[in-house]
């Protein structure tokens, strides 16, 4: 879908409510019972994957919206992850190509693809969900733009988060954790939090 550019793509949030048996929502009319978010770039497709969880620890959960297409440059597809903070009203668009998210991860290099996949998790068992991004392009060493090892960003939750906006570039910021694959893995595909132990850590 155009939003903001060309095939920027669209994230709806539809409001709660008593909807009646076989309602039908069009959203190609205007409503007071969606909101919309709109990508910032040509061709950046954002919408593919859609989380939800708290890493502000506010106890309103948070829509992190990984896109991996987007660009900083033409088509060079770094990556990002736009994180909006859970709020009680919501504006009825929020553009994204001229109103920056309450967080943003950026990829580090040409074709990282950062937001390929994403997961919600405590993963240090604070209390508060974390966040850990893939990077399946992304090479540990001299870039390779047909197939990368792959990384994998640990982002700690953190009522650092509740206010401000944030940009994490992930060329310079030293991430929490990162995981690298080995020569042109991909790794972080696909991720998922899982338990495989009951200490309390996903």
């Amino acid at each position: 879908a155009d939003g903001a550019a060309s095939q920027s793509g669209r994230v709806y949030i539809v409001l709660g409510g008593p909807f009646p048996s076989g309602f039908t929502l069009n959203l190609a009319v205007p409503s007071n019972i969606y909101r919309r978010i709109d990508g910032a770039g040509n061709l950046d497709e954002m919408g593919t994957v859609v989380l939800t969880g708290d890493i502000t620890g506010d106890g309103i959960d948070e829509l992190i919206l990984p896109n991996e297409y987007a660009s900083e440059g033409l088509f060079t597809s770094e990556g990002a992850v736009y994180i909006l903070r859970g709020r009680a009203s919501w504006p009825s668009v929020i553009n994204l190509a001229t109103t920056p998210a309450d967080i943003t991860l950026l990829g580090a290099r040409e074709d990282d693809v950062l937001g390929g996949s994403a997961a919600v998790g405590d993963f240090n068992r604070d209390g508060i969900a974390d966040l850990a991004v893939s990077a399946p392009g992304a090479d540990a060493g001299i870039l390779n733009d047909q197939r990368g090892d792959g990384f994998v960003y640990g982002l700690l939750g953190s009522s650092d988060w509740q206010t401000g906006t944030h940009t994490v570039d992930r060329a310079t910021a030293t991430p929490a954790s990162l995981l690298i694959g080995e020569f042109e893995e991909n790794l972080g595909a696909l991720l998922t939090p899982v338990y495989f132990i009951s200490d309390g850590f996903r």
